[in-house]
């Protein structure tokens, strides 16, 4: 196997305790067809492409000496990219997994876009090379790299980016892709019947400590579903996970006191462009302390982010005229974001808040669940690393599952995992959450240190102070043969 290396920092342990047994309930408030090299011992894939626009694959799973009833069952709730990514790595491994979502289905163009950085693109590689190249083709390979004042379109000249120094210095590029577009492409490598749209987790019966979970699904008009068995629950349900507030009884996340509005638009549509976003670019920037600026182009239109802390606009507008009256309030100085909002319709226009939760620096779970992704430990957008977590997740969890002695005691295999990723996911978590709270002024950053451990903060800046600290921390990752057991990052 191959793994990632890295050094983990040593932190103070928080205990987060939860104590599963027997019986506990929860009720929550274009590529052409390729033959690929069977894995020993386990399942052939078969795959078959089709260019007919949602480039779907249909893998057949030929088994070899193993019935379905004897395979690992693994349900997995959470149809986004973190649960997707972690099902086709467990269907590559040859376990029987099934995802399930609320959702009714894919969101395909939603109006939100974010970037892979080189290490998640390391775990996409090694999650599957086919499925890496679609993911490169679907969005936009970043090129250069600008920083934006929030009046460059005034400008007489185009603005000019350096180039960006991802590949050179880290071995992979950052790529920029719609949100949409990396879900449908996760699902196109999935067999068809393991995905359950319209089919939300309404609570879930542990059976056994060391396996044997069941859950009982509802559609969204509240029909109930057949009660499904499995070996294991992964729960890749987001920030606001039902699965995490039993397992943790942390409530819910908290309010930064931010607002981002967002939306895609054709670079076509928008006044001036050139002067503030040259193709192939990320360009991002903050005006004053209390807003900041972004525009990433994602292969098929230009995606732009704004945000601003409370105070910064009249919350009343939105009462008015909705997001695109609030957001044009905010930024009513700055025509580069004005430019953009010209151009975008107003029911094209997302509004989210922005939560976050104190960093996880220790998980005590037990029995056949667990958390992964953003309902583990959801980040800041502030490194971009929310999507590129759930990747690093999903491929060592795949590695975890996919031992030979997984099977024995598959509770076991996920504290395993746990283990083995919660020091760089709480360093990860901590380097968005003050970055974040800085990029907004000296007096978010000292409120958001003083929640924080004393001992950790100090820990954490001796390490990861610097930004530059913490993007070689993030991306500096290197490919090796390892034998024995996974340990820290992937």
């Amino acid at each position: 196997h191959l793994y990632l290396q890295t050094n983990p920092m040593l932190v103070p342990t928080i205990s987060q305790r939860f104590n599963a047994v027997s019986n506990t309930s929860w009720t929550p408030a274009g590529h052409k067809g390729t033959q690929r090299t069977p894995l020993p011992g386990r399942v052939r894939p078969v795959f078959t492409r089709k260019q007919a626009g949602s480039k779907i694959v249909k893998m057949e799973a030929q088994l070899e000496g193993q019935s379905r009833e004897k395979r690992m069952k693994v349900a997995i709730v959470g149809a986004g990219i973190c649960g997707l990514a972690t099902a086709v790595v467990l269907h590559r491994k040859g376990l029987d997994v099934s995802v399930y979502d609320r959702a009714t289905a894919l969101k395909q163009n939603a109006g939100t876009g974010l970037a892979l950085f080189p290490n998640g693109l390391k775990a996409l590689r090694l999650i599957d090379q086919e499925l890496y190249e679609a993911v490169k083709d679907a969005g936009s390979v970043v090129k250069g790299v600008a920083m934006i004042n929030g009046s460059n379109s005034l400008s007489d000249e185009p603005l000019k980016a350096f180039p960006s120094p991802m590949q050179a210095t880290y071995g992979e590029p950052m790529v920029c892709i719609r949100w949409g577009a990396l879900q449908s492409t996760l699902a196109s490598f999935l067999p068809p019947e393991c995905l359950n749209l319209d089919s939300g987790l309404r609570n879930f019966t542990v059976i056994s400590p060391e396996r044997g979970v069941n859950l009982q699904l509802a559609r969204r008009d509240g029909t109930l579903l057949p009660v499904v068995e499995a070996d294991l629950l992964i729960a890749c349900d987001g920030i606001r996970s039902g699965v995490r507030e039993t397992l943790l009884s942390d409530g819910p996340p908290s309010d930064l006191g931010r607002v981002i509005w967002r939306g895609i638009v054709n670079r076509s549509d928008v006044a001036n462009v050139d002067n503030f976003f040259p193709e192939a670019t990320t360009c991002i920037g903050a005006m004053g302390p209390s807003r900041t600026l972004c525009f990433m182009d994602v292969g098929d239109g230009m995606y732009w982010a704004a945000g601003a802390l409370d105070g910064a606009f009249n919350p009343d507008v939105e009462l008015a005229g909705g997001a695109w009256a609030q957001c044009r309030d905010a930024f009513k100085d700055v025509p580069d974001a004005l430019a953009c909002l010209d151009a975008t319709p107003p029911e094209k226009i997302f509004s989210d808040r922005v939560f976050d939760r104190q960093p996880t620096f220790e998980t005590n779970f037990s029995g056949p669940v667990t958390l992964s992704g953003d309902a583990l430990h959801p980040v800041t957008p502030s490194f971009g690393q929310g999507a590129n977590q759930g990747l690093e997740d999903a491929f060592t969890l795949g590695e975890m599952l996919g031992a030979e002695d997984a099977m024995a005691c598959p509770s076991d295999a996920l504290r395993r995992w746990e283990a083995s990723r919660i020091d760089r996911t709480s360093i990860v978590q901590l380097g968005s959450h003050l970055l974040g709270a800085a990029s907004y002024g000296d007096a978010k950053l000292a409120e958001v240190e003083a929640a924080l451990p004393a001992e950790v903060l100090a820990k954490f800046k001796a390490e990861y102070g610097s930004r530059q600290a913490m993007e070689e921390f993030l991306h500096s990752v290197q490919l090796k043969p390892k034998d024995e057991e996974l340990q820290g990052f992937l």
